[in-house]
């Protein structure tokens, strides 16, 4: 018969290894690694200004978008990227829903059919390479 310490130790175990990583449960869409640079178009005190950054995750519906600014939640931007296994950069609009530090989570707004298909096609490459 276990005592109640070998019970608990038991339980957290097979918690653990059951375990979803953080925000896992939370999302709408799969995301996939990316590395690549990306041009944001900003407002600074009412004046546009072009930043450069890079893109480190892509989903169907935004990405995580490293960028050298302070931008607050709700924030909106334009975003030029060249998307894995696509030869056209796309450029979307999105809102800023969350951020660590410089890294910001986008959620892409306004998209088009063709924008959708091109996220959606590199999305789909990467999930056969990942």
């Amino acid at each position: 018969m276990m005592n109640h310490n070998q019970m608990k130790s038991m339980t957290q175990v097979s918690s653990s290894s059951n375990a979803v990583p953080d925000g896992a449960e939370k999302r709408r869409w799969p995301r996939y690694h990316i590395d690549v640079p990306i041009k944001a178009m900003i407002r600074c005190q009412g004046q546009p200004k072009m930043v450069h950054g890079m893109a480190s995750d892509l989903s169907r519906g935004g990405m995580a978008a490293q960028l050298p600014v302070e931008l607050v939640i709700g924030e909106w931007l334009e975003v030029l990227v060249t998307l894995p296994f696509c030869s056209q950069p796309v450029k979307v609009r999105a809102v800023v829903r969350n951020r660590r530090s410089y890294v910001y989570g986008l959620e892409f707004t306004s998209i088009t059919a063709s924008q959708q298909a091109g996220i959606e096609r590199a999305c789909h490459s990467l999930a056969l390479v990942q």
